[in-house]
């Protein structure tokens, strides 16, 4: 039996020919070779095999099949034909005929499509993929048997699916679902999935959230719907959607696809069904859904939640954080005001770093034992935390803090030790100078001092800083603050980089240090704690890993709130403690680093001048 790496090379074979000879793009070539296994399959499943067929005859078979398949197919390709040269097709056919689909397991399928889906490709054909090891870890966990009416109502190439029906592995009859509004996506899922004696694979071309083509209730949903979508009214029926009305029961103009998404499928379960389901982690803890999320539990709550890091998803292109939310439908309204509990996973290795390359004791594998140990025994396990939730209908509202990493060790709130924590401004465009008042932007934070080496827009004129001398909050430095990455891209940024501000250099022409609004100021009571001592803890990777579990966003924002919440442990202060001893070193290095900054400044003034 072929193996998926032999499949995936004759893939690639098949897309070098048609580069070599009729010189198609990745993607142009990407569409041609889909064509030919969409006719190879269904010629498998109307014929038996024939030793000789000539690539003309291909091409008729092909437009004939287009449309008689199923109602969509021809959508794909309206004009029902290859774009491909008689040379280049009947090398292509010679190629991949003697292939026996209907033989090759679907798991095989699907994972030499993907070995052959470069990243370049999928991001050119917008095809983002779950990957397979939280795919397997999702499913293991949720547990689904053969037999359970299985849905995925954006199924794209059919991963879950696939998944669910390795993982049952039953030797009869069963029957799976999916959804996409995608023709290209959903062809994908039937090259995958389709045309076996024992799987029939119930499918529908149409948006989930306007539709449930499928008139029944399922037991498990596994779903990955597609990120960053605003849907507006005017195209959808909002008074369908209690997570697209205001407080006050207005309807909305406009709402984040993900949090409908989930409504929608909530709507689609049986009750006591489980669903698992991918989201940007904004979703659980951006303030402006606080109210979408509380109607979610009206229909259901969370029993399991899986924070997954940002490298996760970068082979798609983006380092969105995500979270794969596990929930269960009520089985009766009696359940809202139940006691429960939720078990948050916190996943900080999933078996690549964000080039994709391999990377040693990935978390996914014992992911499913570790969560259902620690629901068994309602106690932490491993890095498994056991949150309480008062009322199973409180789980949605409960989210937006649940990612604010519980402390066990006996310590002061930041807030308590701090005069004040907020971000920075940074200024309209008009308001940058030449030189005059120093601007400290993300890029003079380097963890090891302050860089006071001028870059583009480091300056701002007199009139801005004048306002910020006048500002209620804190805009301009002194010494002892602090300084902290609070804004950027990826949340493994946030906190990477602190610094503490002591004096103003005596090449810097102005006295009067501001910062932008990216930058986090943390402003200590010097006569409860140094600001040495304080940046030695906020240096620590315990500090920085619980600051990065308070980030929220799409992208990651730190908000003052939150990082108020921050545990300065006791054993900060104790008298001969490694912190102690770092305060120390801190000292030094601030003295350092004014000095390495002076010399810089000489060194450029010398050579520049």
């Amino acid at each position: 039996m072929i193996t998926a790496r032999q499949l995936s090379a004759l893939y690639k074979e098949a897309h070098n020919i048609m580069r070599n000879i009729d010189g198609l793009q990745p993607q142009e070539a990407f569409d041609e070779l889909l064509k030919y296994m969409f006719f190879k399959q269904n010629y498998e499943f109307e014929n038996s095999p024939e030793i000789s067929l000539s690539p003309e005859k291909v091409r008729k078979m092909f437009a004939s099949y287009l449309g008689k398949a199923n109602s969509w197919s021809s959508e794909i390709w309206r004009d029902k034909k290859f774009y491909l040269s008689a040379e280049c097709l009947a090398d292509i056919h010679n190629l991949l005929f003697p292939i026996q689909f209907s033989q090759i397991g679907y798991d095989v399928r699907s994972h030499a499509l993907k070995q052959f889906l470069t990243p370049e490709i999928r991001k050119g054909l917008g095809i983002f993929l779950t990957p397979d090891e939280v795919v397997t870890s999702i499913i293991k966990f949720a547990s689904p048997k053969a037999g359970d009416d299985v849905l995925d109502p954006a199924c794209g190439s059919g991963t879950f699916l696939i998944e669910y029906l390795k993982q049952t592995n039953e030797n009869k009859d069963i029957t799976v679902y999916g959804i996409d509004k995608s023709p290209r996506m959903l062809l994908l899922a039937d090259l995958n999935i389709g045309h076996y004696s024992k799987v029939r694979f119930e499918k529908k071309l149409i948006d989930s959230l306007k539709e449930s083509p499928f008139k029944k209730e399922f037991d498990f949903i596994f779903t990955n719907p597609p990120f960053g979508v605003s849907i507006d009214e005017r195209d959808y029926e909002f008074s369908q959607f209690l997570t697209c009305k205001d407080k006050n029961g207005y309807t909305l103009k406009k709402q984040s696809s993900e949090i409908v998404f989930i409504e929608k499928c909530f709507q689609n379960l049986k009750p006591g069904g489980t669903l698992a389901i991918v989201i940007p982690k904004s979703i659980a803890t951006n303030g402006g859904l606080s109210n979408a999320r509380h109607q979610l539990g009206s229909y259901g709550y969370i029993f399991g939640v899986m924070n997954l890091p940002p490298e996760t998803f970068a082979s798609t292109g983006t380092q969105t954080t995500t979270v794969v939310l596990f929930a269960k439908k009520y089985i009766n309204a009696k359940e809202k005001s139940d006691k429960t509990k939720l078990a948050l996973a916190n996943i900080k290795n999933v078996g690549f770093d964000s080039t994709g390359r391999f990377k040693d004791g990935s978390q996914l594998d014992s992911f499913p034992e570790f969560m259902k140990k620690a629901l068994a025994t309602n106690n932490d396990y491993e890095f498994v935390s056991i949150i309480d939730v008062p009322e199973k209908a409180e789980s949605f509202s409960m989210l937006e803090n649940i990612f604010i990493a519980k402390n066990s060790k006996n310590g002061k709130q930041l807030s308590e030790l701090c005069e004040f924590i907020g971000t920075g401004k940074t200024p309209a465009r008009r308001d940058y100078a030449e030189q005059g008042n120093f601007l400290i932007k993300v890029g003079n934070l380097s963890g090891t001092g302050i860089n006071w080496e001028a870059r583009d827009r480091n300056y701002i004129n007199d009139e801005e800083i004048n306002k910020r001398l006048k500002s209620k909050k804190p805009l301009v430095l002194q010494h002892g603050d602090i300084l902290l990455t609070s804004s950027a891209h990826s949340p493994v940024y946030i906190a990477k980089k602190s610094d503490i501000f002591t004096e103003v250099p005596e090449f810097i022409e102005s006295k009067n240090i501001s910062f932008v609004g990216e930058i986090m100021l943390i402003r200590v009571k010097q006569e409860l704690i140094s600001p040495f001592l304080l940046l030695a803890f906020l240096r620590s990777n315990e500090a920085i890993s619980q600051i990065q579990n308070m980030v929220r966003g799409q992208t990651a924002h730190l908000h003052a709130s939150d990082l108020g919440q921050l545990v300065v442990p006791d054993e900060v202060f104790a008298r001969n403690s490694k912190f102690k001893k770092v305060e120390k070193i801190l000292e030094r290095q601030a003295d350092l680093s004014k000095e390495m900054n002076f010399l810089a400044s000489e060194q450029s003034r010398l050579l520049n001048s």
